[in-house]
């Protein structure tokens, strides 16, 4: 009768494997399956989620904001490989200094991205126009 077992160190392949599915390619084919399906909401069920967590209302971002703010969209875990949909951005602040950015396509919010102070803080500076300057920095040459 032939032997059944695997092969010394086969297993632990196997294990190698099923773990660079589970991290690398299973996120992939899940942000691909989100992306084919429209998920955009009117804005006034979002304007009233935000106002009542205490949220701003939402303002149009500047074209540097929602630039920006695309830019953190495809940046930030789990990495796009494309912007987000829509022609423009809105936001909205929270007392805490975070704030929410939702992606304006035809009217609508079609994805939406919550940014933490520092983030946030960020995306306000670029809608200000805010340029550091090495020098003041203290940033060498």
């Amino acid at each position: 009768m032939p032997d059944s077992r695997l092969p010394r160190g086969a297993l632990a392949r196997l294990g190698l494997l099923a773990l660079v599915v589970l991290f690398f390619v299973a996120p992939r084919l899940v942000r691909a399956q989100e992306g084919s399906g429209s998920s955009c909401q009117p804005l006034a069920k979002l304007e009233a989620e935000a106002k009542s967590a205490g949220g701003s209302p939402f303002a149009h971002a500047t074209d540097a904001q929602w630039q920006f703010a695309r830019g953190l969209y495809v940046a930030t875990p789990p990495v796009s490989s494309e912007f987000p949909p829509g022609d423009s951005a809105m936001i909205s602040t929270f007392p805490d200094g975070s704030a929410q950015v939702l992606f304006i396509d035809d009217g609508e919010a079609c994805n939406q991205m919550m940014l933490a102070k520092r983030f946030a803080a960020l995306v306000m500076g670029a809608g200000a126009g805010d340029i550091t300057h090495a020098k003041a920095a203290g940033q060498p040459l």
